[in-house]
């Protein structure tokens, strides 16, 4: 677990890294980022629920974790106009904190709502929320983030879950 936790930590801290300190602030170098990062959050989730003794649990985190990469492989395909990098960045990231969130929420349900373990579940649910709200409205057309906010928001949600996780994984109160 602690494992798990360390390199989900450094996987979201390198993607804020890699977006906040590149001199390039367009949405390619967001969107690489975004991509890896949620490649990288995908394959630690469905390792880390390999080892779940709770089959309910697994086959949830496995199907959602698959659902990111599918839609994140099915946006990016269909969207190959030059003018569609900005609405790409934008789906991908509405999709990867939707998936987040439904396996943070599906955590939260399994693991009590008062439990101490659901309270840093309902805190990554919440920011994975509030990220997709924000892009769900750009994505409806309501406004329009523009290619450095969209991209800084990214960052500070990446920094914020590599705070999070290594926050949690050295805890002195986390077992194991």
């Amino acid at each position: 677990m602690r494992s798990r936790l360390v390199a989900s930590g450094i996987v979201a801290a390198l993607a804020a890294v890699a977006i906040i300190f590149t001199r390039a602030r367009n949405f390619e170098v967001a969107l690489i980022a975004v991509l890896a990062f949620a490649t990288a959050q995908v394959v630690i989730e469905v390792l880390g629920a390999l080892k779940l003794q709770d089959r309910m649990l697994k086959g949830t985190i496995i199907r959602l974790s698959a659902s990111v990469i599918a839609l994140s492989a099915l946006f990016s395909s269909s969207l190959t106009g030059p003018n569609d990098g900005y609405r790409l960045l934008v789906m991908n990231v509405a999709i990867v904190s939707y998936g987040f969130f439904a396996i943070e929420a599906f955590k939260v349900a399994r693991a009590g709502f008062k439990s101490a373990a659901a309270r840093d579940h309902i805190t990554l649910a919440g920011l994975n929320l509030v990220v997709l709200v924000v892009y769900v409205l750009d994505i409806m057309g309501n406004y329009r983030l523009g290619e450095i906010p969209a991209a800084g928001i990214f960052a500070a949600y990446a920094g914020i879950v590599a705070v999070l996780s290594g926050l949690k994984a050295f805890d002195p109160k986390q077992s194991g």
